[in-house]
């Protein structure tokens, strides 16, 4: 989690200076979401560090040798936790804003080669693994996901607005493939068939995913909440303001990165736009939990993105209040003013 707070303030200073990519890093050092889970044994903590370390090799340059520890530390956080799909969907769709944007035939070189080579280098990568995995016999299957439509089945449930549920649960039991695909999608439709409006229920899904509070059952189900911690203060109270300042942090990124976005639309994209990429990963992510299965906790992986794309908003603020700080007050100039008419040179 240190190392993930460390790679913020680097990828950030990419965007921006360096004090703007400090409050950035600051301000995920002290939002409470990921202090909560990190006591819990999780594996979210060590692949996002993996694929925060692949992010800040793809764009610290486009030599080989930076771009395949890219493609090796994707790889890592995908063997850690599945979400690698999310990443490479945003690697593509930003080579692809950038190509199309007509620019230099050098930096297009560069780009599609290093998109390229992180992507094969990862392929390669994940097959070798489930090779041996399977040959070695740790993981008869290899490391490929043997039940993906569950994840879809749980998500487009229109009864519990995507939230897990024991509903369907017989599917994953099925053995035969295509028998628990076609169990899937029968679930799926006859789901979406019973939804009033679709509109209504992503709308109602997304509220959940990104609006509701932290779940502390995670890390906190041994608090004796009704336990006084301090004269008339509970530990119901103390997490509840915990939860609160959790709020107040997450809204205030949220604004930030609408302010960014307005900022990059009005400024001209560069080769190497670190903020773009972060926008499209916010906005992949953002759509691919419509399909999926929600949790409050899912968040955890793309929070890093939102507070290094807030950074972009926060340089201007800086040095916006540094100009105010500069500038000479009235009374100044006035004093300036009469001690030049009294004594002339």
């Amino acid at each position: 989690m240190v190392v993930t707070n460390v790679l913020i303030y680097l990828i950030a200073k990419k965007c921006v200076d360096s004090r703007a990519a400090f409050i950035a890093a600051f301000l995920y050092s002290i939002y409470p979401a990921p202090i909560l889970l990190s006591s819990v044994l999780t594996n979210q903590h060590i692949s996002l560090m993996f694929f925060m370390l692949s992010i800040y090799f793809y764009f610290v340059s486009h030599c080989r040798y930076r771009i395949t520890l890219s493609g090796l530390f994707l790889f890592f956080g995908n063997l850690m936790r599945p979400e690698a799909m999310v990443i490479i969907a945003s690697f593509l769709v930003f080579t692809v804003i950038i190509i199309t944007g007509k620019p230099k035939r050098e930096i297009v070189k560069n780009i599609v080669s290093g998109t390229s080579l992180l992507f094969t280098i990862f392929i390669l990568l994940s097959v070798l693994a489930s090779v041996l995995l399977k040959v070695t016999g740790a993981a008869p299957d290899g490391i490929s996901n043997n039940c993906p439509e569950w994840k879809f089945v749980v998500g487009l449930d229109t009864a519990t607005n995507g939230t897990y549920s024991e509903k369907n649960a017989h599917i994953i039991s099925i053995k035969d493939s295509d028998l628990r695909l076609h169990e899937a999608r029968k679930a799926i439709t006859a789901s979406l068939k019973e939804c009033k409006s679709i509109y209504s229920f992503f709308w109602n899904k997304l509220k959940a995913m990104w609006e509701n509070l932290e779940n502390t059952s995670w890390s906190l189900p041994h608090i004796q909440k009704n336990r006084i911690v301090w004269s008339n203060i509970t530990y119901e109270k103390v997490i509840n303001n915990i939860l609160y300042f959790d709020k107040a942090v997450y809204i205030l990124l949220h604004i930030s990165i609408v302010a960014a976005c307005v900022i990059l639309w009005l400024k001209p994209a560069a080769p190497d736009n670190v903020p773009l990429f972060l926008t499209i990963l916010i906005l992949v992510n953002y759509i691919v939990y419509l399909l999926i299965e929600i949790q409050t906790r899912y968040r955890y992986f793309i929070m890093p993105a939102f507070c290094m794309l807030a950074s972009t908003a926060f340089e201007p603020a800086i040095k916006s209040l540094e100009k105010k700080a500069h500038r000479p007050r009235l009374s100044d100039k006035i004093t300036k003013k009469a001690v030049r008419l009294r004594f002339p040179q």
